[in-house]
């Protein structure tokens, strides 16, 4: 059974059809249903990152992922306002990237007025400062 998706993840979003992809990804609940929220990673103008870690429930041992969270409506992080259809198309975008060196998108909650993208968490800084520093 595919899970709701709300309005914010259905219809085309600038010719991409998001419902297909979407519900591939889509999981029911809140993040916090699933994963225990930790420090901030990173800001930006449209999201917030923070970390996340796996809750026992899932079995196995925790994991650990970056959740990007992006705000439908003024953002209270301090952030612009970012629209549900952007935020839909930016997790199409992600759902059909499938290569080793991009970051790997795990699932995807509608949740609390945002989107929260589950990635694969990647330690060690920023890429901008490493390019920035000409470290490898």
């Amino acid at each position: 059974p595919q899970p709701d998706m709300g309005s914010c993840c259905s219809g085309d979003v600038q010719g991409h059809e998001v419902t297909p992809i979407l519900s591939y990804i889509v999981s029911p609940g809140a993040p916090s249903d699933v994963y225990e929220l930790g420090p901030q990673l990173g800001q930006g103008a449209h999201a917030t990152v923070v970390e996340g870690k796996s809750r026992p429930s899932r079995g196995g041992r925790p994991s650990h992922r970056a959740i990007k969270v992006l705000q439908h409506d003024h953002g209270r992080h301090g952030g612009a306002a970012v629209g549900a259809a952007m935020a839909a198309k930016e997790v199409a975008f992600m759902a059909e990237l499938a290569h080793p060196n991009m970051v790997r998108l795990y699932e995807v909650f509608v949740a609390e007025g945002a989107t929260h993208m589950v990635m694969e968490l990647c330690r060690g800084g920023s890429l901008f400062h490493t390019v920035q520093n000409g470290s490898r």
